[in-house]
């Protein structure tokens, strides 16, 4: 990495640094602490400020006097810049702009006859005069990001005019800050440019609506389909930032795929999305941590399900699904039907198997948890309570009539007075919902309206006793705030078995790489990047497995995961174990520490090229 030290600086632009919104941001979190390790000071992040985010990932402080002058500069064209550090991104140094009044503010345009009008308008016109991008029936959804990513260009080129930091190379992050890139292209090409796109923005589009991105090998109108799905004018802005970066990268060989395709541009290099492992337990901790929330958890699900009739939890093999409500593309579906399909099969062995419990961590607007949830956790509270206030004669009992060599029944164990104080909260638990069936939702929704609800019905999982696999639908954020489970997500994770990720579309997928962390097994599918980077590694006997699913049929698909979940369940402890330890090695090369490189690659290709230019 010889080359990284002649950079004078880096500038990586992004709507989502400093300001929560969605995947990005965590990419540009996880990583920040290996690109403060390379480039120091050198480093600076350019975001959008939006104020509730602000309070929480941004601490302000006096600018240095080269950049006050520049901000009042920027002050007078109605940008308002802030300056500070990005706190929860090991406090790389961070610049957010509000840019509303630039936005919003008249302009006089020459053409015929002069007119006035929004400046956001006269952006519009000049990157349709310089690179053709039609964005006139546009709305605030992109105006938003236009105005403020062309303000983030010119913040760059009023740095860079002062000849202190160079050479120097901005990167722009998604369609959202293109319009940053192409105004230094234009107005001040005297820097390395860097693109990455982590879904192009007509492939999630396609997605969306059901088109299988993968199957297709060119996508020749690719404007008409835009325009069809109202994105023409992302699309266009994409396209001309993919071909006028001096390096375009995407985070994947699957969007490289998709960028070929719908962009036909082949990406210079990929920049794959890894974690910060510096933030993970240590594998012999999470071992260790894993037997108490294992506890917690089979505590959680005996609250759940036993005042309706007896469960086993001893051995019990823990699925889960977890993202954004995406039923198609996520493949909730598909994860659904290869428990369908697990549930009849279990049955054929007679209870010959390990307990199976599968949780979809899927939130969704709710209006709180379900009564019987609530009264059946008290319930359940209530006796633990009792057993632990007791705990101290119950070992006292023991001990003496141990030593005293007397058979150890239970009521001599627990005393008369308990043992029967004990016996009657335990019927008023076990008969509360008797014969009863426990729900498949936790939560407060419309059930008819719900797709999970109504797929998993359709499935025929409807948590019946002589179901094997029992579902349980949380569409809630996992957070140990959370009254009922009680657990954030790793910490969830790390209680259960196996994560499945059965995803059509998904630029990368973070989800299968987290469960390897925190030593849970995983599946996913070839369609995500973090599926082809496995592919990459070698699969094998990982403990994170790939899902191939070109010319197969939902049914097909479904059936292999079935399979591959029913594997898991009959598995016994010690090769559990050894394959959740492979999970996680695989896992550890997805560390910033080792993927680093790709971004420095391309900061280091950008230069070139502009030399050779």
């Amino acid at each position: 990495m010889e080359e990284m030290n002649k950079i004078g600086a880096v500038f990586e632009v992004s709507f989502e640094a400093g300001h929560k919104v969605g995947g990005i941001f965590t990419v540009l979190k996880s990583k920040s602490n290996e690109v403060k390790n390379i480039y120091g000071d050198k480093y600076t992040a350019i975001g959008f400020y939006d104020s509730k985010s602000a309070l929480e990932h941004f601490e302000g402080e006096k600018a240095p006097k080269e950049l006050q002058r520049i901000f009042e500069e920027l002050k007078n064209e109605g940008i308002n810049a802030y300056y500070g550090k990005w706190i929860t991104a090991n406090d790389v140094r961070l610049i957010l702009l509000e840019t509303r009044e630039f936005r919003e503010k008249g302009v006089w345009f020459k053409e015929k006859e002069m007119t006035i009008d929004r400046n956001v308008n006269l952006i519009k016109k000049r990157l349709w005069e310089y690179y053709g991008i039609d964005s006139l029936n546009t709305g605030i959804e992109y105006d938003v990001p236009l105005a403020w990513s062309w303000a983030a260009g010119k913040l760059i080129e009023k740095i860079c005019k002062q000849g202190k930091c160079e050479p120097v190379v901005a990167h722009f992050h998604e369609w959202l800050s293109g319009a940053g890139l192409l105004y230094l292209k234009k107005n001040y090409p005297k820097l390395g440019l860097v693109f990455t796109t982590h879904a192009t923005r007509l492939g999630r589009a396609l997605s969306s609506a059901n088109i299988d991105v993968h199957k297709l090998k060119s996508c020749e109108n690719d404007l008409k389909q835009a325009e069809k799905l109202h994105v023409k004018a992302q699309h266009m802005l994409e396209k001309a930032c993919a071909r006028e970066a001096h390096v375009f990268t995407t985070v994947s060989e699957v969007v490289a795929n998709e960028a070929k395709c719908v962009l036909g541009i082949e990406p210079h290099i990929i920049t794959p999305n890894a974690l910060d492992f510096s933030e993970y337990p240590t594998m012999e901790k999470v071992i260790a941590r894993r037997r108490a929330l294992r506890l917690k958890m089979k505590k959680f699900l005996l609250s759940y399900f036993s005042s309706y009739y007896p469960i086993k939890i001893t051995d019990c093999v823990i699925f889960y699904t977890l993202g954004r409500y995406e039923f198609h593309n996520k493949g909730i579906d598909l994860y659904i039907d290869a428990l369908g399909k697990l549930n009849e099969k279990l049955k054929n062995l007679e209870g010959k198997h390990n307990p199976v419990y599968a949780f979809i961590w899927v939130p969704r607007k709710n209006n709180g948890v379900k009564e019987e949830v609530e009264e059946n956790l008290l319930a359940f509270d209530r006796i633990n309570d009792l057993i632990n206030e007791e705990m101290r004669n119950i070992k006292e009992n023991i001990l003496i009539n141990t030593l005293k060599d007397k058979p150890m029944t239970f009521k001599i164990m627990c005393g008369e007075e308990f043992s029967n104080e004990l016996k009657a909260a335990s019927r008023a638990f076990t008969t509360l919902r008797k014969g009863k069936i426990p729900p498949l939702c936790a939560f407060e929704i419309n059930e008819k309206q719900d797709t999970i609800m109504r797929w998993l019905k359709k499935n025929k999982l409807l948590n019946r006793p002589e179901d094997p696999v029992k579902v349980i639908f949380y569409p809630e954020y996992l957070s140990a705030k959370d009254p009922i489970l009680g657990m954030d997500v790793n910490d969830a994770v790390m209680s259960c078995t196996m994560g499945v990720f059965p995803s059509r579309y998904e630029p990368w997928g973070m989800t299968i790489m987290e469960a390897g962390a925190l030593l849970a097994l995983g599946v996913t599918t070839n369609a995500s990047g973090a599926g082809a980077f496995i592919k990459k590694l070698g699969e094998g006997n990982t403990g994170l497995k790939v899902l191939e699913l070109e010319n197969k049929s939902d049914s097909q698909i479904s059936e292999e995961l079935s399979e591959i979940m029913k594997e898991v369940v009959l598995m016994d402890k010690d090769l559990l174990l050894e394959s959740s330890i492979k999970a996680r090695n695989i896992a550890e090369q997805s560390d910033w520490r080792i993927q680093i490189k790709n971004y420095v690659a391309a900061y280091n290709m950008a230069l070139k090229k502009l030399f050779k230019d």
